[in-house]
C-alpha cells in the first residue's frame, strides 16, 4: 500500500480527496491554448454546472505554488476505481498557513497572485451574450463573478476560451470543450451487502471529449475517513465492485451516503501561470441503504416515533 500525499488545485471544501486513476481520452485542445505543461496546475478557473441546485457559476484562483493536501492511503484499486483513506499524521500544530502531510512536516499553503481581468467567450448568457468578464474579489484574490447564464450554458460542440490580461503573471489564453448535463439512467441504487452497484447515465453525444468523475462517500457526514473515487471512461455505465463497497463500510456510515458524478472537460495547463480551465456538470444520487434512516438534527419529525436524530445525520433507537 503507498501513501500519497494528493496534490490539488482550488479544493473544493466538499472534496476530501482528489485522484486521477486513469487518464481517458480528453478533448485535445492545447494547440490552442498558448505554451502549455504537462505539470500539475497551480490553479483553476471552472464553469459549474450545479444540477442539484440547477445553476452554472464561474469561479477561480491562481497561485505561485502547488496546494498541498492531507495525506491518504490507498487501501485497495480496481480498475478505473480506487478506495482512499484519509491519514492522519502528527505535527505541533501547523497554524493557518500550512498543513500536515506527514509526522512531523507542515507544508506551507501557497500564496494567491492576480492574472488580471479574465474573459470567458464561447458561453450563452441571459442576455444573448457570447462572453463575460471577472475579476480578482478583495485580499483574497478569488475569481468570481454574478453572471445570469442562459439554459444550457454551453453545448458539446462549443469551444470554451479563458484569455487573461496578466498581472502578476503574463497573459495566457485557455481553451476546452463544453459539456452536457448529466442524466442518470439508474431509479433508485441499493447499497446492499455482498452486492455491486450498477451505474449506468446516457453517454454523451459526443465520445472522448469528457471524463466521468465517480466519487463515493458513505460518511461524509461522520467521521469522512474514506471514499472510493475515480476518473473514469464516460460511455454510461460503470460497476463499484462489491469487494470494495465491503471494505468502504469497514470505516463507517453516516445519514445521506451518496455518489457524486462530475463530467469534466479540461484545457491543458498553461505554462505560463500554471493555470487550467475545468469545465463541470455535476450530478448527485443519494443511497438507499437498508436499516439506514438519514435525518436532519434539530427537526423534531426527523425520525419515527421513539428515534432520535444523531449528529451523524442517523435515526437510532432512544436509549
Amino acid at each position: 500500500m503507498i501513501l500519497k500525499n494528493i496534490l490539488t488545485a482550488l479544493c473544493s471544501g466538499a472534496l476530501l480527496f482528489a485522484v486521477t486513476c486513469q487518464d481517458p481520452a480528453s478533448p485535445d485542445l492545447n494547440n490552442n491554448n498558448t505554451n502549455t505543461t504537462d505539470e500539475n496546475p497551480f490553479g483553476v478557473f471552472r464553469l459549474l454546472i450545479d444540477q442539484e441546485a440547477h445553476s452554472t457559476s464561474f469561479s477561480g484562483a491562481l497561485n505561485d505554488g502547488e496546494t498541498p493536501t492531507s495525506p491518504v492511503e490507498s487501501v485497495m484499486k480496481e480498475g478505473e476505481l480506487e478506495l482512499l483513506v484519509k491519514q492522519s499524521p502528527f505535527c505541533e500544530p501547523c497554524g493557518s498557513k500550512a498543513i500536515c502531510v506527514a509526522d512531523d512536516s507542515c507544508a506551507p499553503y501557497p500564496t494567491k497572485i492576480s492574472a488580471g481581468t479574465v474573459t470567458i467567450s464561447g458561453v450563452n448568457l441571459a442576455n444573448g451574450s457570447p462572453s463575460f468578464t471577472a475579476n480578482t474579489i478583495g485580499i483574497l484574490k478569488l475569481y468570481s463573478a454574478s453572471i445570469d447564464f442562459a439554459d444550457p450554458p454551453f453545448s458539446a460542440v462549443d469551444t470554451i476560451t479563458l484569455t487573461a490580461a496578466g498581472d502578476e503573471v503574463d497573459a495566457f489564453q485557455l481553451q476546452a470543450l463544453g459539456i452536457e448535463p448529466i442524466t442518470v439512467l439508474s431509479d433508485s441504487i441499493v447499497l446492499t451487502d455482498g452486492d455491486p452497484i450498477d451505474l449506468a447515465w446516457t453517454p454523451p453525444s459526443v465520445s472522448g471529449t469528457t471524463i466521468m468523475n465517480v466519487e463515493l462517500n458513505i460518511s461524509y457526514h461522520g467521521a469522512n475517513i474514506a471514499t472510493i473515487i475515480g476518473d473514469c471512461e464516460d460511455d454510461g455505465s460503470l460497476q463499484i465492485p462489491a469487494g470494495m463497497l465491503t471494505e468502504l463500510k469497514r470505516y463507517g456510515i453516516s445519514g445521506f451516503p451518496k455518489i457524486t458524478l462530475t463530467r469534466r472537460s479540461k484545457s491543458g495547463v498553461s505554462e505560463t501561470s500554471r493555470a487550467q480551465l475545468v469545465v463541470e456538470a455535476v450530478r448527485v444520487v443519494y443511497l438507499n441503504v437498508p436499516g439506514l434512516i438519514s435525518c436532519n438534527p434539530g427537526n423534531p419529525d426527523a425520525c419515527p416515533e421513539g428515534m432520535t436524530c444523531t449528529d451523524d445525520r442517523r435515526c437510532v433507537v432512544e436509549e
